[in-house]
Order: structure tokens, then C-alpha cells, then sequence
């Protein structure tokens, strides 16, 4: 019986090990969020407080970023660069992501 409760001490301090190690990665990958939070606030205040851009580039950076989600939702169902360009190209201005990609599929579905 004495053999018996040795590996279940083992078995017992390697938990340990286990979780100490998961503790110890799940404390450095929210170091990591956080960082990448404090870069980005940081980094979005220092730009928007230098005044180097205004409202009309905020919204141009937003439209554009819109209609690149919308190219790059289409390249993943299988598009090519080309078909993926001319359907966006067809899209009212300031139409949503998810509206632009639906717009974008009835266009290439009738090509």
C-alpha cells in the first residue's frame, strides 16, 4: 500500500507544477492585452490631441476600413483581388460592413 500513495503525491505536486505554470501564462498573456490597450488609448489620444488629423480623415479612415472588411470578407469566400474590387467599387458610400458585403455577393452572383 506504501507504493500506492507514492505516484498519488507525485501526481499531486505535478497539479501543482500544472497550475502554476497555466497561472503564470495567464498572467503574462493579460500582461500582454494590457499593454496593447494602454498602446492603443495612448496612441489614439497623442493623435487626436496633435490635431494632425481631422474630422474628414476620421471618417475617410473609418470608410475605408469599411470598404477593405468588406474586400477582405470577399477574398476569403473565394473572390479574387479583381471581382473582390469591382463589387465593392459598386457600393453606395457609407454603407455598413455586413450590408456591403450582402450588396457586394448579389453583384457578383448576377456577374
Amino acid at each position: 500500500m506504501a507504493a500506492s500513495t507514492a505516484p498519488t503525491t507525485t501526481r499531486r505536486s505535478g497539479d501543482r507544477v500544472e497550475q502554476a505554470i497555466d497561472v503564470a501564462i495567464s498572467a503574462f498573456l493579460w500582461g500582454i492585452r494590457i499593454v496593447v490597450v494602454l498602446v492603443i488609448v495612448v496612441g489614439s489620444f497623442l493623435t487626436l490631441s496633435s490635431g494632425r488629423y481631422g474630422i474628414d480623415n476620421w471618417i475617410s479612415f473609418i470608410r475605408e476600413g469599411a470598404t477593405l472588411g468588406a474586400v477582405y470578407a470577399l477574398l476569403a469566400l473565394g473572390y479574387n483581388d479583381r471581382e473582390a474590387s469591382a463589387a465593392v467599387r459598386q457600393l453606395p458610400e457609407g454603407v455598413a460592413v455586413a450590408d456591403g458585403i450582402k450588396q457586394a455577393l448579389k453583384a457578383l452572383a448576377k456577374a
